[in-house]
């Protein structure tokens, strides 16, 4: 779980991870923005 969206961040992932979703959340007294980074092993070529 990240706060701001870290475009930079997700951008200097290795390549052998893949993001797969980047949900905003709503955390119950939290006033402050939150998303849910999913990753999982990228699929590579054959």
């Amino acid at each position: 779980m990240k706060g701001i969206l870290p475009d930079d961040e997700l951008a200097a992932l290795p390549s052998a991870i893949a993001v797969v979703a980047t949900p905003a959340l709503a955390v119950p007294g939290v006033d402050a923005q939150r998303h849910l980074i999913i990753m999982q092993p990228a699929e590579s070529d054959p």
